[in-house]
């Protein structure tokens, strides 16, 4: 049983075959020139392929986060080339075999009658099921892509507590082959500061021994001893020592309380400045300035100091941009002397331009203090997203590819239906159909293939996108913006794929169509 308008001969393709019968050609050499029909033309895919490989890992290896590793290793080499052809010739087996076993048994009366002009039902729905997954599968990379994107953006506006523009920073060490004493320390850095501050455009400069998004070189556990009410809690935080202009360098508010002073030196009361979180959870609601804690002791294994609290400052983010702000605490550098610092400078205008000056000033202070990794606190945020924007521009570029591959599927096959049902068409436009008709009909094919596409698509995307919920920042796994950008770009594309042949289909000349049949 065919259906409406399908003729006995079945598909162009089968006709060929009963052609290449007609010659008396052995089944054999039938199936032979199948193959060789779809090698050539998997080889050719697989040849552009290759192509598209290399120019992506080239692509890719120049995007790679400098944390991961083994970027050298990326590359398209013999087993990649080896696996390509492969895989090439294995697809053009499959397409192959198929379609010559059924033109070997096709009568050679078939094969000279004309090519029919509508598929059978299976390969209709064979089309259709090949288009739709597709489609799915580009959807789900659409909504992973989205997803990723915007939880990119809010991870870039998240802000890391300090303000970023016109700072450079640079690695310093005191110590570097020589032994210094706390002393020592103390005077090369204030010098060094001094020396910097004369640099021109510098406006604020000052030593810490942690950067934002780098991490904490040191962790303290404090336990509450100031009042003794309740159990001891226990509650590990960043500790860093700086001086009294690095605050303002950075642009980290004051809470409450007071900033350091030159006064805070190693011979008078110990003091500290906490972060705001850390003051929220280590004090609750009682007032933090005058609390004095027990820390330990820098060089007495086992030795603590009652150190108090004289203010408390913005929170800021030191070891993950995608975490909340650490608890943090801060001690004067003068009551603790690190030998290996950050330096940083707040410049009035291209931090960049000043680097060079850093680095001279430092070198005119004592030509033995090493200075390395000169660079803007943007260049140290840049890095910091550098991994979740990798991951954001290569499944970005997976789904464009996925979407590409499936509308150039759905642009075929709604092509080959129209192809198909030109006398279809022709007995629609001579009982009166119009061109927007006929062009209606075939673009609401292409949008019901797109939409069971998206159907598919949306149901795997809510199973799958689980998977990237610890790569998401500000944005849940199921949000409804992500989810709706992907199907509403997918149905345009849709509708752009259906209207080409569509308007192909309504320039049909009816007499011509119907002298075909």
């Amino acid at each position: 049983m065919r259906e409406r308008g399908e003729p006995a001969a079945g598909p162009a393709g089968l006709a060929i075959a009963g052609d290449r019968r007609a010659p008396c050609a052995s089944p054999a050499r039938l199936l032979w020139f199948a193959l060789a029909e779809s090698s050539l033309v998997a080889l050719v895919g697989g040849a552009a392929g290759v192509l598209l490989a290399v120019l992506g890992v080239q692509a890719s290896v120049s995007l790679w986060p400098a944390g991961l590793p083994r970027a050298d290793a990326i590359r398209v080499d013999g087993p990649v080339l080896t696996f390509a052809l492969a895989l090439s010739v294995a697809l053009a087996v499959v397409c192959a075999v198929g379609p010559a076993l059924r033109g070997l048994g096709y009568t050679l009366a078939a094969g000279l009658r004309p090519a029919g002009t509508t598929s059978s039902r299976r390969g209709r729905r064979l089309r259709s099921a090949l288009v739709v997954t597709q489609l799915a599968a580009s959807v789900v990379l659409l909504v992973g892509a989205a997803l990723l994107g915007r939880s990119l953006v809010r991870l870039l506006h998240s802000g890391i507590g300090v303000k970023t523009a016109n700072v450079v920073v640079a690695d310093v060490s005191l110590g570097l082959d020589r032994i210094t004493t706390p002393g020592e320390r103390i005077e090369t850095v204030d010098r060094v500061l001094q020396s910097v501050r004369r640099i021109p455009g510098v406006l604020h400069a000052g030593v810490t021994t942690s950067l934002p998004l780098y991490g904490a070189r040191l962790r303290y556990t404090l336990t509450d001893v100031s009042t003794g009410a309740g159990p001891a809690r226990d509650y590990d935080v960043d500790a860093l020592a700086t001086t009294p202009e690095l605050f303002s360098t950075l642009g980290v508010p004051l809470v409450e309380g007071r900033l350091f002073t030159d006064a805070d030196t190693g011979t008078s009361q110990p003091v500290m400045i906490t972060s705001a979180r850390t003051a929220r959870r280590f004090f609750g609601d009682r007032d933090p300035i005058g609390r004095v804690l027990s820390l330990p002791t820098s060089g007495r294994p086992g030795g603590h100091s009652e150190v108090t609290v004289v203010g408390v400052v913005g929170d800021i983010k030191y070891n993950a941009l995608d975490a909340p702000a650490d608890g943090g605490i801060y001690r004067p550098f003068r009551q603790q002397p690190w030998p290996y610092l950050y330096l940083v400078a707040q410049t009035a205008s291209e931090p960049a331009a000043v680097a060079g000056a850093v680095r001279r000033s430092v070198a005119g202070v004592d030509p033995l203090i090493a200075v390395d990794d000169v660079r803007t606190l943007d260049d140290v945020l840049a890095g910091a997203a550098a991994e979740p924007r990798f991951r954001t521009v290569l499944l970005g570029a997976l789904a464009v590819l996925a979407l590409a591959v499936a509308s150039i599927g759905l642009y075929g096959a709604v092509a080959y239906s129209v192809s198909l049902r030109t006398t279809e068409v022709g007995i629609r436009v001579a009982l009166g159909a119009s061109r927007t008709d006929v062009t209606g009909m075939v673009v609401r094919e292409g949008v019901a293939l797109a939409c069971l596409g998206l159907a598919v698509g949306l149901s795997s995307a809510l199973a799958l996108e689980r998977v990237l919920q610890r790569f998401l920042y500000g944005v849940t796994p199921h949000d409804a913006a992500s989810f709706l950008a992907a199907p509403v770009g997918l149905l345009l594309l849709a509708v752009l794929a259906s209207y080409v042949p569509a308007r192909r289909a309504a320039s049909v000349d009816p007499i011509a169509a119907l002298r075909r049949e």
